[in-house]
């Protein structure tokens, strides 16, 4: 006999004054251009930070297990099987593709399987009511839809009213449940309670078997009437909450061991990738043992985040070193405190040039962060981003920048829902100060300033960044040159000087390849902008994006043989292309512009590459133009 509760779905009802659908809050983090794995480990980590213990260290847990036999029999039945209104009763309108857990779910038998992902955090509060801002953090998560709603401290970076996409994302079936212990409140909602389990799910808006449009936002706990009248959905608590979890596979917590434990249904995450987006992004917290990260896959343990054993991120790590523990300088080193600026003061600048040996790409890519300075704010000491500054030097480069505490609040505010950038022209910075327009435009040109600073700074140390001479050449290789010097008609005296590049702006290309069992595309991410010394703030030019054959080993083309353009975006958004392979954009200083492009299908046999031409144009008709602000 199945085990019984009082908890059941909720699917909410769209709203004839308000027909927005749930469904379009799942794509809200898609132009971060982050992994799956970089959006978990960030966001999930961060809202652990964000609810760490006063002087403890945060530890994290996660786990990626399989769910197969007769424990899918079992899961199901606590997640509503045999409800009339649930998820597994309008399986065919949820929009979801084949395969997912639920799926699996509604099969049972030994055959059937799907992978949960468990992430659980301790030495953190819980998700209770937060005497500190007044508000109750289990409905920050769970049923604030989109919202930014965290304090404007800068000590804190995260937002819960996001977490949800990030976690639903990373799901086969859109769906995860919470399970948190904390301390008891008598404010909020479940007033006394000490823990909370909940589910959330995100589907396509679609209308029931009764006739009625629902939004496609569906929530798993018990149903009361509300003061107004109307149903609502609110977790199962404390002793009902613990025999629940503990049946679905969570860890079950006493009362004194607060936290919260996400499970993700039908995960996807790979756990070596998240290894790694831990290292990338959390490396400060790491290295600052602030922050410990444990991994299991299928009951066994993973490799733990170790930045130390990553020769990309090492002299990040020195940069860092630099600046919090005040470690001598050497060679090829430079630390700066940035001035004072609009009556705060900013943070901290190091930068480390690269001897010859680390700036070539090995066979895996670890060194695919250099030329970047690493953002991070001091408060959650995550990375925020690998900024390229641009410029151009003979040798290569990295940097970490660590911000002042009195430049927190704005850079926190500057930043989009993924965290992933400074902009001082962001909406919830331009809003945050309504009764203080004056604060407002100070803390705009902060970050402005800021971000200009830290670029300007690396790209004069990057100019001055002079490369070791290169390492003897072997006989062979050397008498070879020598003959295709002489036979080429060039002699044996110097090489000419290179052209200067007269080119307005600056390109970074990475190419790409996507493949099927039997066809490939090739893709293409150009990164662009105007150089610092360009004469305008802004200019607009032609990208020419060709995918074409390549007929041999000399990577000649095969012109005859196009392959067509499948789709063109800048800055996230689709562009309009002419002429096939054109599209016409506007650039800026300091600021990089994103193009994405992707060819269609080809023959998998074949080898092509998607050849990028940039263009400065006098001005273009403003029906052609795409301008990037």
């Amino acid at each position: 006999m199945s085990f019984q509760h009082d908890a059941k779905w909720f699917f909410v009802k769209e709203d004839p004054n308000d027909r927005g659908r749930s469904t379009s809050r799942r794509h809200l983090l898609e132009g971060a251009g982050l992994s799956t794995e970089a959006r978990v480990a960030r966001e999930a980590i961060q809202n652990s930070v964000d609810a760490t213990l006063g002087g403890e260290k945060t530890d994290v847990s996660v786990r990626s297990v399989v769910v197969s036999g007769e424990a899918v029999s079992s899961f199901r039945d606590l997640i509503g099987f045999g409800d009339g209104d649930s998820p597994f009763a309008r399986l065919d309108k949820l929009g979801l593709k084949s395969g997912n857990a639920y799926e699996h779910m509604c099969r049972g038998g030994v055959s059937s399987s799907f992978r949960v992902t468990v992430i659980e955090d301790y030495n953190t509060c819980g998700l209770g009511y937060d005497e500190r801002d007044g508000k109750d953090r289990f409905d920050e998560l769970c049923l604030s839809f989109g919202q930014d709603t965290t304090s404007a401290s800068g000590s804190r970076g995260g937002s819960y009213g996001f977490g949800k996409e990030v976690y639903e994302e990373a799901s086969d079936c859109n769906t995860f449940m919470v399970y948190s212990v904390f301390a008891p409140s008598e404010h909020g909602n479940e007033k006394g309670s000490h823990a909370r389990l909940f589910g959330c799910a995100t589907f396509d808006g679609h209308e029931g078997d009764d006739g009625i449009k629902y939004k496609g936002r569906a929530l798993f706990g018990f149903h009361r009437e509300s003061a107004s009248g109307s149903i609502e959905c609110r977790p199962l608590v404390d002793e009902m909450a613990h025999e629940v979890a503990g049946r679905l596979g969570f860890e079950v917590r006493d009362q004194e061991d607060t936290g919260t434990s996400i499970m993700i249904f039908g995960s996807s995450i790979d756990m070596g990738e998240f290894k790694k987006a831990t290292e990338d992004y959390w490396w400060p917290r790491i290295h600052s043992n602030q922050l410990s990260v444990d991994l299991m896959e299928d009951c066994a343990e993973f490799p733990p985040p170790d930045p130390r054993r990553r020769s990309d991120l090492e002299p990040y790590v020195r940069c860092y070193s630099l600046i919090e523990e005040g470690v001598p300088k050497e060679d090829g080193e430079r630390e700066i405190r940035l001035r004072t600026a609009h009556g705060s003061k900013p943070g901290s600048l190091a930068l480390k040039s690269l001897p010859p040996d680390e700036t070539e790409d090995d066979e895996e890519g670890d060194l695919h962060l250099k030329n970047t300075v690493a953002l991070v704010r001091s408060g959650p000491r995550m990375v925020v981003q690998y900024m390229e500054p641009g410029g151009s030097g003979a040798g290569s480069f990295v940097g970490t920048f660590v911000s002042h505490s009195e430049s927190e609040e704005a850079l926190h505010l500057s930043e989009p829902p993924a965290h992933n950038v400074w902009d001082h022209n962001s909406q919830r910075l331009r809003d945050a100060y309504p009764n203080d327009p004056e604060k407002g435009e100070t803390a705009q040109k902060l970050v402005k300033s800021i971000v200009d600073r830290i670029r300007r700074q690396a790209r004069d140390f990057r100019r001055q960044t002079n490369s070791a001479p290169p390492p003897p050449v072997d006989g062979t290789r050397k008498l070879a040159s020598i003959l295709e010097r002489v036979m080429s008609g060039r002699g044996l005296g110097p090489r000419p000087a290179p052209v200067p590049n007269s080119d307005p702006f600056e390109l970074n290309i990475r190419e790409g390849r996507e493949n099927t069992p039997t066809q490939s595309s090739v893709t293409a991410t150009v990164k662009i902008e105007l150089r610092y010394d360009a004469d305008e703030d802004s200019a607009d030019v032609k990208m020419s994006l060709r995918p074409t054959v390549v007929i041999d080993d000399n990577m000649r083309r095969d012109t005859s043989e196009r392959i067509a353009l499948e789709s063109v975006k800048v800055d996230g958004k689709r562009a309009p292309v002419s002429n096939d392979f054109d599209v016409n954009i506007r650039i800026f200083k300091y600021k990089t512009v994103v193009v994405e492009a992707k060819s269609e299908k080809f023959d998998r046999e074949l080898y092509a590459s998607l050849d990028v031409e940039v263009e400065a144009q006098r001005q273009f008709a403003p029906s052609q133009q795409v301008s990037v602000t």
